[in-house]
């Protein structure tokens, strides 16, 4: 099941969504997933995505990108952007599988990978 949540901090809304489960065992609903982004000057910034280990490869991390870039798209962002400052391959390899493209790296104590999105037909129909 997949949750919304808008919360408005300055005059800027943040979008949350999460993906959550109910254990077989316990009967409890436990979040496996979420994102949590911005909509600004016509820039949707990803500032937080993560999928548990155990739930990974199952497109649930996909599933909630699509639903980041689908509220972009309902605004009319001119692009999507993230960082992450994860070297891990399979952190990378979702970016790029979901239309994502590398644009940048920094060096320094945190490498940060920088990430645009900006396919026309999904994001400015």
């Amino acid at each position: 099941m997949v949750n919304f949540a808008r919360t408005i901090i300055d005059n800027v809304i943040i979008y949350y969504a999460t993906f959550d489960c109910i254990d077989d065992d316990t009967s409890f609903m436990s979040s496996i997933g979420s994102i949590k982004y911005v909509i600004s000057d016509g820039i949707l910034y990803i500032m937080c995505f993560d999928v548990l280990g155990p739930y990974r490869n199952r497109g649930i991390g996909s599933m909630l990108l699509y639903y980041a870039l689908e509220e972009g798209r309902m605004h009319r962002v001119k692009y999507a952007k993230l960082d992450c400052m994860s070297d891990m391959t399979d952190e990378h390899n979702i970016y790029i599988k979901n239309g994502f493209k590398f644009i940048n790296k920094t060096d320094g104590p945190e490498m940060v990978y920088t990430y645009k999105y900006n396919k026309r037909k999904c994001l400015c129909m």
